[in-house]
């Protein structure tokens, strides 16, 4: 399967590697993750909104606006906003939060998925321009496949951190997951992950 046209820095990183299969993925995370993010902001933002309401309508109505803020009752007018300007700060930081949220599951949502190529040894992922190296004795082996046989998803649990040898060592499970969104053949391709995490394993 390896005859998809890779960039010149993963072709570079491979060298005279065997290739088992080559992938460019439509998507890098599954939807889920960005309409969980997009559902908890909706929540977060009607709650603020509602509680910045209540005291910013009677404000510009020009009437003298209460709230109770650290269990104290403070209140304050257009005239005077010295009193609530802690309360009004605290409610733009929340909402700031918010904010951040909804373009957080946005990017989740929308973010284009990398290349991934196989090789007899390790993974090679490559999102944007970071290029990572995976061995596949990083794998726990439970891989979940969704989709239709000629296009879908596949998802590969590690072991722990690549990246942390002395987690690696200690023997602590630090669970992660690399997501190859929207490609073809994803039944084929779990199943080429799947033999190889099981030889390496062995060895």
């Amino acid at each position: 399967m390896p005859n998809l046209n890779l960039p010149k820095i993963l072709v570079n990183s491979l060298g005279s590697e065997a290739q088992d299969f080559s992938v460019k993925a439509k998507k890098a995370y599954p939807s889920s993750i960005g309409l969980s993010f997009l559902g908890f902001s909706a929540i977060w933002s009607t709650i603020t909104i509602i509680f910045a309401f209540s005291f910013l309508v009677p404000l510009f109505q020009g009437e003298v606006a209460e709230i109770t803020f650290n269990n104290q009752l403070v209140s304050g007018s257009l005239d005077n906003l010295q009193p609530i300007l802690l309360p009004v700060l605290h409610n733009i930081f929340f909402l700031a939060i918010g904010v951040f949220i909804i373009i957080a599951g946005f990017y989740f949502l929308f973010k284009e998925g990398g290349y991934f190529v196989g090789t007899p040894h390790r993974l090679y992922v490559l999102n944007g321009r970071k290029l990572q190296s995976i061995e596949w004795e990083l794998f726990s082996g439970k891989n979940t496949v969704t989709g239709s046989s000629q296009f879908g998803n596949v998802t590969l649990e590690l072991h722990t951190d690549p990246e942390n040898k002395k987690r690696r060592k200690s023997n602590i499970i630090a669970p992660d997951k690399i997501f190859l969104q929207g490609i073809p053949n994803p039944y084929q391709i779990e199943k080429l992950c799947r033999q190889r995490i099981q030889q390496n394993e062995s060895n």
